[in-house]
């Protein structure tokens, strides 16, 4: 596997496109063409042809300035299965796409996708990636008891916890505030209230 580019011939692409098994003489070519200006952007615009998100950046505001944001996504979703494709094959090291995704916990190319061209990228795939599940001070006790209620086969809904939780994790002195002061400020429902007064 390799960083750089692999495909500067184009013959992974016209093999992939003939993989898709597309009816019609050409069926394939609304492929093919968002394909081969990925990878002429790709290797006219990164250093030794290397692919990351910054190039992916990049190619994304080229889409936008030329045509709708929608169609932009609709770009970015085929050559993101194409880079699978690259990736499971064993040409190409990773898919900045499924990196994005992952590391923002989104399935969503799209989401990633408005991400990036947005003004500001870093702060919207951080927005994106959301707060840690049971991040809080309070956390690793919150989900052990909601783990430890669901063994014994109660119907427990994470997701108040969760709440609760992610409440914590955005006040910055939740650490120096007692248990009672942030359920006051909190007002969260029953269930939880029984728990945590427990602590």
């Amino acid at each position: 596997m390799t960083k750089a580019w692999p495909d500067r011939e184009r013959a992974l692409l016209r093999r992939y496109v003939a993989d898709l098994d597309l009816r019609g003489a050409c069926a394939g070519k609304p492929y093919e063409s968002v394909l081969r200006r990925f990878q002429t952007f790709v290797t006219d615009h990164a250093p030794e042809g290397a692919l990351d998100s910054t190039t992916l950046q990049a190619w994304l505001r080229e889409c936008v300035k030329q045509s709708p944001l929608g169609m932009a996504v609709r770009r970015a979703q085929t050559v993101s299965c194409f880079l699978d494709w690259l990736v499971a094959s064993g040409y190409l090291a990773v898919n900045p796409f499924a990196d994005l995704r992952r590391g923002c916990r989104r399935q969503s190319t799209a989401a990633v996708v408005r991400a990036l061209v947005s003004p500001d990228p870093d702060s919207a795939l951080e927005s994106l990636r959301g707060l840690p599940r049971f991040g809080s001070h309070l956390g690793p006790v919150i989900q052990a008891h909601v783990e430890r209620m669901k063994t014994l086969g109660l119907r427990y809904d994470e997701n108040r916890f969760r709440h609760f939780d992610e409440f914590v994790q955005r006040l910055p002195s939740a650490q120096s505030e007692s248990l009672s002061s942030l359920l006051v400020r909190y007002r969260p429902n029953d269930q939880l209230l029984a728990f945590l007064e427990g602590l």
